[in-house]
C-alpha cells in the first residue's frame, strides 16, 4: 500500500513513531555537553530547541488531532484504550514541557523570575523531559500491545520487536543522564 493510499488513521503511527525519533534525537544532542564545549553546546541547545519546537511538538499533536477527530465521529468512542488516554496526556505534558524550557532559559529567565530562578527550573525540566520521553515510549508500546488494531494488525514479531526495542531504547537513553545535571530529590 502506497502513503498517498492510506486511509486517514494509517498516518499516525506513521507520524507518532517518526517523531519520537526526532524527540529521542532532540535529547540526545544534548547529551554529554560540557561548559568546556561553549561552541558545541550552543548548537546542541539550538538543536534541541528547534527540533522541538518546529517538528516535535507539531507533528506529536498532527498525529493525535488525526484520532481524536476519528473518535469524533458519530458512533465513535473517545479514551477506550490507555494508549489513548496517555497519549492525549502525554501530548499536553510535552507543550507544558516546552513552555516551562522555554521559560527558564529565553531572555534569560525573565519570565520565571530571572536567570537563577531559570537555571534552578531548568534541572527539573531536564528530569521531566525523560519523564515525558518515557511516557511516549510506553504510549507507543501500548499501540501495538493493547489496543484493537494492534492485536488484529500485528503479528507476533512486530510484538515482539516492540516489546524488546522500546525498553532498550529507554534504557540507551537514560545510561547516558548526567546526575548531576538534575535536581536533588
Amino acid at each position: 500500500m502506497s502513503i498517498t493510499s492510506l486511509p486517514l488513521f494509517g498516518y499516525h503511527p506513521l507520524i507518532q513513531s517518526f517523531t519520537i525519533l526526532l524527540l529521542l534525537q532532540a535529547i540526545v544532542v544534548l547529551q554529554r555537553t560540557t561548559p568546556q564545549q561553549g561552541e558545541r553546546k550552543k548548537q546542541a541547545f539550538s538543536a534541541h530547541q528547534w527540533l522541538n519546537l518546529l517538528l516535535v511538538l507539531p507533528l506529536f499533536t498532527a498525529g493525535a488531532s488525526i484520532m481524536w477527530y476519528l473518535h469524533d465521529q458519530p458512533g465513535s468512542g473517545h479514551f477506550l484504550s490507555y494508549h489513548g488516554i496517555l497519549g492525549t496526556f502525554v501530548v499536553v505534558a510535552a507543550w507544558i514541557q516546552a513552555a516551562l524550557g522555554a521559560a527558564s532559559v529565553w531572555w534569560k529567565g525573565k519570565l520565571v523570575g530571572g536567570e537563577a530562578k531559570g537555571k534552578a527550573l531548568w534541572k527539573w525540566h531536564r528530569l521531566s523531559g525523560y519523564v515525558v520521553v518515557s511516557l511516549f515510549l510506553i504510549t507507543a508500546a501500548l499501540g501495538v500491545l493493547e489496543t484493537t488494531w494492534g492485536w488484529g494488525k500485528s503479528g507476533v514479531l512486530q510484538k515482539t520487536g516492540v516489546a524488546v526495542a522500546l525498553p532498550l531504547v529507554g534504557f540507551a537513553l537514560l545510561i547516558r543522564v548526567q546526575r548531576s545535571k538534575l535536581p536533588k530529590l
